[in-house]
C-alpha cells in the first residue's frame, strides 16, 4: 500500500475517533481468539450452542460454543464437488443445516446430531450463483428456504423434504446478496446490491412479488430484522436503518457510517453487530429513530462476518474465530489506530514516518512493559507511560531504508488481561512485487469487450486507472 492509502486510513480512522472517543469503555471484551482447523472464514450461523462457521479452505466447522470463551470445533463437512470445498454461508432451519456455495448450488445437511453431520441433498439450478439464504417452517411440515442468487433473483425454494428441495418460484432482482424472513414469515427483506432494499410478499410461495423497495446509502450487502426495523449493511456507507411497519412503503430513517467497509450484520435486542474489516463495531438503535456507536474493537484481522446472541459476539476473522462480551471493561484495555503500518517503496538511506496512536477503552490504568521493533531499520518514540481509563498516547514509527527488505513487528506487551501482547505488522521495502512508488512494470492485456491488446506503455504521459480483481 501507498502513502496515499496509509493517509486515508489515519484519516478515516481519525475521524471514527472522534465518533468513537464518547464510547464508555469501548465495551468489547475479547473472550477467545479460536485457530479453527478449516481457514479464510466467511460466515457465522448460531444455533443453539453450536456456531457453522464455513471457511474458503477445507469447507465447514462446527465449532460448540456453549463456553464463548473456550469454542471447541466437533465437526467438519468438505462440500465434495466444490472448489476447496468451499461453501460461503450456511443457515439452519430446524435440524438441517443449508449451505450456498455460490456456482456449486446449496448443500443439506443434518445436523440432528452437530457432531456427527452428514449429507442428505443437493440443490442447485445451473448456472446460478447461490448467496445467503434464510428460511421459514409454517408448521405441519411445510418450510420454505429462500435463497439469494445475485442477478438470478431470490429463490422461494420448498424444503418441506430437506433431502430433495425443490424450487417453486422466482423473485426478480438486480444483484441479492442475502435476505431476511420477517417475523411473521409473510414477508422476506432483500440486500439488492446496488438495487438497494427490497421488500417481498411471499404469503403466496407460488407467486412471490415486490411490494416495497428504498435506495440504501451505498451497496446492500446484508440484512437483519428486530421486528419492524430492518437493518442493511451498505459498504462503504455503513448500515442503514428502515422502518418496515408499512412493508409496501419502507423508508430508511437512520444511518451509520462505520469506520470501515460494513459487509454483514446481527441483531440481538437493541444492539446491531457490523462486521467492518478492520473492526468489529457494536451499534445501539432506537424507536426515535437512531443508530449510534456502543462498541468498538480493531481486531487486525479480516472481519468477514458475524453473529451476536445475547450479549456475545462472534466474529469471523479469516484465519480466527473470536468470540467477544458485550459490555463496559472493567480492567485495561489497550486498542490502536491501525494494526498494520505498509510503508511505500523507500530509496536506500531515505527514511519515512508514520503515526500510531494507542487507547486505554478500558476502565483500569494501562501499564506499558515493553515496546519493541525487532529490526535495525526502525525506531520508535513510543512511551512507556501509564494510560489512565479513556487516555491516549501517540507515537511515531520511523523507517530508513538500508536494503530492500524491512519486515518486522512492532511488539506491545502491557497488562491488558485478555491481549497481554499486540503485534502490529511493519512492512518496509518488500524482495516480492511491486510497491506504491515504484515504477510501474510494462504488460499487455486482452481488451476487454474488444479485440486485440493493450500496452502500458502505450498510455505513458496519459492518467491511467489500472483495477485489478480478486474474485472467488
Amino acid at each position: 500500500m501507498g502513502s496515499n492509502n496509509s493517509l486515508f486510513r489515519r484519516l478515516i480512522f481519525t475521524t471514527a475517533i472522534s465518533l468513537h472517543a464518547v464510547v464508555l469503555g469501548w465495551n468489547l471484551e475479547r473472550l477467545a481468539s479460536y485457530d479453527s482447523p478449516n481457514h479464510e472464514l466467511l460466515d457465522v450461523e448460531i444455533k443453539g450452542h453450536y456456531a457453522y462457521v464455513p471457511a474458503g479452505l477445507g469447507g465447514l466447522n462446527i465449532i460448540d460454543i456453549s463456553d464463548p470463551s473456550s469454542p471447541v470445533n466437533v465437526a467438519t463437512f468438505y462440500g465434495g464437488g466444490c472448489e476447496f470445498g468451499r461453501l460461503y454461508a450456511w443457515h439452519v432451519v430446524g435440524s438441517y443445516a443449508y449451505g450456498s456455495g455460490r456456482s456449486c448450488g446449496i448443500k443439506v445437511l443434518d445436523v440432528s446430531n452437530p457432531r456427527s453431520p452428514f449429507l442428505v441433498g443437493d440443490y442447485g439450478a445451473g448456472g446460478q450463483s447461490y448467496e445467503h439464504a434464510a428460511g421459514h417452517s409454517l408448521g405441519d411440515g411445510e418450510a420454505f428456504l429462500y435463497a439469494a442468487v445475485h442477478s438470478g433473483g431470490v429463490e422461494v425454494i420448498d424444503i418441506s423434504d430437506p433431502s430433495s428441495p425443490i424450487l417453486v418460484s422466482r423473485v426478480p432482482t438486480q444483484n441479492a446478496w442475502a435476505v431476511e424472513v420477517s417475523e411473521t414469515g409473510e414477508f422476506v427483506y432483500v440486500a439488492d446490491g446496488a438495487g438497494g432494499f427490497k421488500v417481498v410478499d411471499v404469503r403466496n410461495s407460488e407467486s412471490p412479488r415486490v411490494v416495497g423497495r428504498s435506495e440504501t446509502s451505498g451497496t446492500a450487502k446484508d440484512v437483519t430484522a428486530a421486528g419492524s426495523s430492518v437493518f442493511v449493511a451498505v459498504g462503504a456507507w455503513g448500515v442503514d436503518m428502515f422502518d418496515v411497519s408499512d412493508p409496501a412503503n419502507p423508508i430508511l430513517v437512520a444511518n451509520y457510517n462505520t469506520s470501515g467497509y460494513a459487509s454483514r450484520v446481527s441483531v440481538s435486542g437493541d444492539l446491531v453487530a457490523v462486521s467492518d474489516w478492520d473492526d468489529v463495531e457494536i451499534l445501539r438503535w432506537d424507536e426515535s429513530p437512531s443508530l449510534t456507536l456502543a462498541g468498538y474493537k480493531n481486531t487486525g484481522g479480516r472481519v468477514m462476518a458475524i453473529n451476536m446472541v445475547d450479549d456475545i459476539v462472534y466474529s469471523a476473522e479469516w484465519r480466527f474465530f473470536h468470540t467477544f462480551k458485550f459490555g463496559p471493561v472493567e480492567g485495561p484495555d489497550i486498542d490502536l489506530s491501525f494494526r498494520n503500518v505498509d510503508f511505500p517503496h523507500t530509496g536506500i538511506n531515505s527514511c519515512r514516518d508514520t503515526v500510531i496512536t494507542i487507547f486505554n477503552t478500558g476502565l483500569s490504568p494501562l501499564v506499558f512493559e515493553e515496546v519493541d521493533l525487532g529490526h535495525h531499520d526502525y525506531e520508535h518514540n513510543i512511551q512507556m507511560e501509564t494510560l489512565q481509563p479513556g487516555e491516549k498516547i501517540e507515537g511515531t514509527i520511523t523507517y530508513c531504508a538500508t536494503s530492500d527488505q524491512g519486515e518486522t513487528n512492532l511488539v506491545i506487551r502491557t497488562n491488558d488481561p485478555d491481549e497481554p501482547q499486540v503485534d502490529v505488522r511493519v512492512e518496509g521495502n518488500s524482495s516480492w512485487g511491486v510497491e506504491s512508488g515504484e515504477p510501474a512494470p510494462d504488460f499487455s492485456l486482452d481488451i476487454v469487450n474488444g479485440s486485440g491488446s493493450i500496452t502500458l506503455s502505450e498510455l505513458r504521459d496519459q492518467i491511467v486507472v489500472v483495477a485489478f480483481f480478486a474474485s472467488w
